[in-house]
């Protein structure tokens, strides 16, 4: 028998919660494929698990099945997304439960991948009762990107913003260097070894000469560097810029206006993101697009202020991380961390759905998200 739940104990809860947390910690590792926990319970105690540690490495279920050396008879299995049916870079986990004898499966979360074909009559036929729901929304949240990946066939989208606790970020000349603390600069660092690209505008490489690498060593344990997008419409990035020294033409692509005659110096150093002539927000659209056939899956944007707004205003903004110095600059020359436009009203506020407070030494981190989890889980089931 298979049953969708809203009501589960507080110990799945509680289990599938840690379940999550422990798949959570290789954030950045699995990608493009999901972050997932699988756990073994009795008498409703968590006494094994196993976590998708990296790409190609065997799945969590597959994982806790090879470490666990007892019998599997009347054991319950919680899974933080539905097991996988097909094979791929390891076979299917399902096979693996089906001869368990497990007798109680508890999925978070189905799976948006149309190549995981739903088999929960073979569970049923094998005596197992299976039920979905336990935590599902925080399971999507996990994996957001891969369920906006399958789900809708777009990038999903974070942006990063570095300010005082008056709105600024960098000064009326300019400066921006360490307005916030250096554990937020780490915080930083984790979000973008965390993504697929990281986005910012020609204004901010003419006047940072930014390298937009991730560092602290942050990237010990198989991390590896993120793509850059620079937005650049009229093709003004210098030449001498030290990302085109850091980041080869497969890894630094420039979304533009221009035409092919002006693109052939930057042809050998850069991959082009054609733009038509329209507003930013609609370019947004193009560009979304033809990074998604591209395989860049999860963009960070950061910086400046007019991407910040343009990006805004399109409502492409999935997640907005806000890391706020306690300082104040109180100069109205210095640059706010948005430009408009200037037509707002209260009614056309962007308010998250939800969002986290975390303190880092003396700075906040503001944690906004403004997708719908409730939405994504009816599209999920509707395309089930």
């Amino acid at each position: 028998m298979t049953i969708i739940r809203s009501v589960f104990s507080s110990d799945d809860i509680n289990i599938m919660t840690q379940l999550i947390e422990e798949a959570s910690h290789f954030k950045g590792l699995t990608k493009p494929n999901p972050m997932v926990g699988a756990g073994l319970v009795k008498n409703g105690q968590l006494i094994a698990s196993g976590v998708h540690e990296a790409f190609g490495a065997d799945h969590a279920e597959r994982q806790l099945f090879n470490s666990y050396s007892g019998s599997f008879e009347g054991l319950e299995l919680f899974v933080t997304l539905e097991p996988c049916t097909h094979y791929g870079n390891t076979p299917p986990c399902n096979s693996l439960i089906l001869k368990s004898g497990i007798k109680r499966l508890v999925i978070a979360t189905l799976d948006p991948n149309p190549k995981i074909e739903t088999c929960l009559e073979d569970y049923k036929a094998h005596g197992i009762l299976v039920e979905i729901g336990c935590c599902e929304k925080e399971a999507i949240e996990l994996n957001e990107s891969y369920f906006k990946r399958f789900l809708y066939q777009k990038p999903f989208v974070s942006m990063k913003v570095a300010t005082t606790l008056d709105g600024r970020i960098a000064t009326a000349s300019g400066d921006s260097c360490y307005i916030t603390s250096e554990e937020s600069r780490k915080q930083c660092h984790r979000l973008r070894r965390s993504v697929d690209m990281i986005a910012v505008g020609v204004d901010t490489v003419i006047k940072d000469d930014p390298e937009l690498t991730v560092r602290y060593d942050l990237l010990d344990g198989g991390y590896s560097q993120p793509n850059i997008l620079i937005l650049d419409s009229s093709l003004r990035t210098p030449k001498c810029s030290k990302l085109f020294s850091i980041f080869d033409k497969d890894s630094l692509f420039i979304a533009t206006t221009c035409s092919d005659d002006e693109w052939a110096a930057f042809d050998n150093v850069a991959t082009r993101i054609q733009l038509p002539a329209v507003s930013h927000e609609e370019s947004w659209r193009h560009i979304l697009s033809q990074l998604f056939d591209y395989q860049i899956y999860h963009l960070l944007i950061e910086g400046g202020s007019g991407v910040f707004s343009s990006a805004l205003s399109a409502r492409i903004v999935d997640r907005y991380h806000a890391f706020m110095s306690p300082s104040v600059m109180n100069d109205s020359h210095a640059l706010p961390v948005l430009k408009g436009p200037d037509k707002s009203s209260l009614s056309s506020i962007h308010s998250p759905v939800s969002r986290t407070v975390t303190d880092l030494e003396t700075d906040i981190w503001v944690n906004c998200k403004y997708y719908s989890s409730e939405q994504w889980l009816k599209d999920l089931y509707a395309q089930s």
